[in-house]
């Protein structure tokens, strides 16, 4: 009986093994993914069954709003970030144009 239940249990891991290779091809041709070496696809499949697992415990919990893997599912947290918040300004142009706002509205002068 034991060995049974043993043997049970593996095929459902190997189904549920199958069924991740599955969706990770999914994503990879849904996004047009090409990892160029290997270990660079080991990497990005680590960093999206990690955002995969996140995705699935959320929506489990919150019956109300669900979130889906996009095409930055192989990002970490801080190359999303880069990617989104990446936009650099320089001070230059800040100052300039902090200075033309105040000077338009008469509140200060600036020479």
């Amino acid at each position: 009986m034991r060995f049974f239940f043993i043997i049970f249990i593996l095929n459902l891991i190997a189904l549920s093994l199958a069924s991740i290779d599955q969706e990770w091809d999914l994503f990879k041709k849904s996004f047009n993914k090409v990892y160029t070496l290997p270990n660079e696809e080991a990497y990005r499949r680590s960093i999206w069954e990690v955002n995969r697992n996140f995705v699935e415990n959320f929506n489990s919990m919150n019956p109300q709003f669900h979130l889906k893997i996009n095409q930055f599912g192989d990002l970490t947290a801080e190359e999303y970030k880069r990617i989104a918040l990446g936009l650099v300004v320089s001070r230059n142009i800040i100052s300039k144009n902090i200075k033309n706002t105040l000077n338009s509205r008469k509140i200060f002068t600036f020479k």
